[in-house]
């Protein structure tokens, strides 16, 4: 029997073994393999240091992590304190990386690439001058593309208080002194993206301050110690250390991984009701390609486990908003708020979801509507809506705006978002307006309250309303 047990943990710590080795560039295995720092910052490791990383389709690799800045989970892949490393580098150095990760590094343009290439990042630049003074440059929108586009840049959507240095840059191929366009790197000693030929030069050399040479110091038309980065040990082998980790194995192989649910990130509410979380109330959940975001869910409407997108139930929070606003959202996810286009576009494409609406005017009565089928598209398609398949009591006040784009007051059609004040999927202009002024009931005006044509027409602005979403 002795020796049979000795079996059976040997054989459990091989499977253990090849299972970690092995695992899935899925979200289920995250909490082992954590793709980038959000995921370690999440996993409970709150503080900034080096850490192995596994994006899709890697081995791992060492990152620093800045879990501090602006939330933490940032994923440090440049960065310049003291001048020690030389950063007038060949393009290849630039490609697979250099420095030390404690201090002065570059991590490699093939490892943005494989990071950014697996979901949707942003971009922050932290610097600071030698008067001590810093400022920050962010960006919503950041990648970088594989070798064959020559790392090119794509960077956008810039908020901060140090300038947008990096706009002129999007869309370059990444250059180095032995791989040169106009003589930038040669001139201006680093290696960038570089087109004609810079409004930020960070790998530029460290000049301490004020220098007579031209724009070839680590310039941001502002600059002196900064770091770039994202946002998405060989123990002793001693006796007691093998063993250790035998148990370990064998709880993860006999216990943990069969049941799935040692990793699993929840992709929308429905995942957290199934998990066991029957409250409504705000979750954060983690749909593919994503770091993760909070949404209110509402574990009680209809069977629960609906991912709420609108809600609207004091009219604290104006919905007469930018296109850019719609696009990310804004609001209290307690309480009134829009989670983003973007978010719902990244919800609808992972699966196949229905869309429930529900609605109560200021006599407390209340009525809903349901579509079967409910999806809406990129970014490119300007977040274009497909809604059918209506059934419920309110009336199908959806069905004229199948198939439009999202406008708002900044992008506008028709002046439909000019007229009746707010974002929606306008087309001649609307039967339904959940976006509009939050008017009180009965208004004069017409049709720019939160109106929905088929319960109430065009001069009755609604009490509440909420827009959810679930996973067929």
């Amino acid at each position: 029997m002795q020796e049979k047990s000795k079996i059976k943990v040997a054989y459990n710590a091989i499977v253990c073994w090849f299972i970690i080795s092995n695992l899935p560039d899925s979200t289920s295995a995250r909490c082992l393999r954590p793709i980038d720092c959000q995921d370690i910052m999440w996993s409970g490791r709150n503080t900034s240091g080096v850490y192995t990383i596994y994006p899709q389709g890697t081995g791992g690799f060492k990152v620093y992590c800045d879990m501090t800045t602006a939330g933490g989970g940032w994923t440090v892949f440049q960065r310049r304190m003291n001048g020690i490393v030389g950063f007038n580098r060949s393009w290849r150095e630039y490609q697979y990386g250099f420095g030390n990760f404690k201090g002065e590094h570059w991590i490699g343009n093939q490892r943005i690439h494989q990071l950014t290439s697996q979901g949707w990042y942003e971009l922050r630049v932290d610097m600071s001058d030698f008067s001590n003074k810093s400022r920050f440059a962010h960006y919503r929108i950041f990648s970088v593309g594989n070798k064959n586009s020559g790392y090119r840049l794509s960077v956008g959507e810039y908020e901060g208080n140090a300038g947008d240095s990096l706009a002129s840059h999007s869309g370059n191929s990444f250059y180095a002194k032995d791989r040169d366009i106009n003589n930038c790197s040669y001139n201006y000693k680093g290696g960038w993206w570089y087109n004609n030929c810079h409004y930020s030069n960070l790998n530029g050399l460290y000049l301490i301050s004020t220098h007579s040479s031209y724009a070839n110091g680590v310039n941001c038309v502002y600059k002196a110690n900064h770091s770039i980065s994202m946002n998405r040990l060989n123990p002793d082998a001693s006796t007691f250390k093998v063993v250790y980790a035998i148990i370990v194995c064998c709880f993860i192989t006999t216990v943990l991984l069969p049941k799935a649910s040692c990793c699993s990130l929840p992709t929308d509410c429905q995942d957290i009701l199934r998990s066991g979380s029957l409250t409504s109330g705000v979750y954060t959940i983690y749909p593919p390609g994503t770091g993760g975001f909070k949404v209110y869910c509402d574990m009680t409407t209809a069977g629960g486990g609906w991912t709420v997108f609108q809600r609207r139930i004091t009219g604290d929070v104006g919905f007469n908003r930018l296109w850019k606003d719609y696009q990310y959202g804004f609001g209290d996810t307690d309480g009134d708020h829009w989670i983003g286009n973007q978010r719902i576009h990244q919800l609808t494409s992972k699966g196949w979801y229905e869309l429930r609406v529900d609605m109560s005017d200021f006599k407390n009565e209340s009525r809903f509507a349901y579509y079967r089928t409910f999806f809406v598209g990129n970014k490119d398609s300007g977040y274009k809506l497909k809604v059918e398949e209506y059934e419920g009591n309110a009336g199908d006040s959806m069905a004229i705006h199948n198939g439009s784009k999202f406008y708002a007051k900044d992008r506008d059609i028709n002046e439909c978002a000019s007229k009746y004040k707010g974002g929606w999927w306008y087309k001649h202009c609307h039967d339904a307006n959940l976006n509009g002024l939050y008017l009180k009931g009965n208004h004069s005006s017409y049709a720019n309250g939160m109106n929905w044509f088929d319960w109430h027409g065009y001069h009755y602005s609604l009490k509440t309303t909420e827009m959810k979403i679930r996973r067929q």
